[in-house]
């Protein structure tokens, strides 16, 4: 199963569980973080200062949107290590999969350790449904 947001994380591994469905779930990894204007932008914090410094005046909504714009450069979930982040670690707990939970989505090529790590994810999913 594939997964990311900190909510559809521990929701799928209920479900799979509740219906008594052997899983392998492979976190998504998150997104490389924004720059904007030489700064680094996170996701959720930068957001709300972004937004009161509009609220303040001292931005535009052009401003506004631009830094937006920067802020999402890649796939992935969220990459503050926050709450999809745990989550996807409580995932990995236990599991071979050394950090797939922390590389960037972007990073990830089809090398590598951890392109290793997610074949072999997929291979053991094959042989679970097999």
């Amino acid at each position: 199963m594939p997964a990311g947001l900190y909510k559809t994380t521990p929701a799928m591994l209920m479900g799979a569980a509740s219906a008594d469905i052997p899983a392998v779930m492979v976190t998504g990894g998150p997104m490389l973080s924004g720059k904007w204007r030489a700064e680094e932008l996170g996701s959720g914090t930068d957001v709300w200062r972004l937004w009161a410094e509009r609220r303040a005046g001292r931005l535009t909504d052009e401003e506004v949107c631009e830094a937006e714009s920067c802020m999402s450069r890649s796939s992935g979930h969220c990459m503050v290590m926050g709450t999809a982040s745990t989550m996807a670690s409580m995932v990995d707990k236990g599991v071979d999969f050394d950090c797939l939970r922390a590389a960037p989505r972007q990073i990830r090529r089809h090398r590598g350790p951890v392109a290793q790590r997610a074949r072999r994810a997929r291979k053991e999913t094959i042989e679970l449904a097999v």
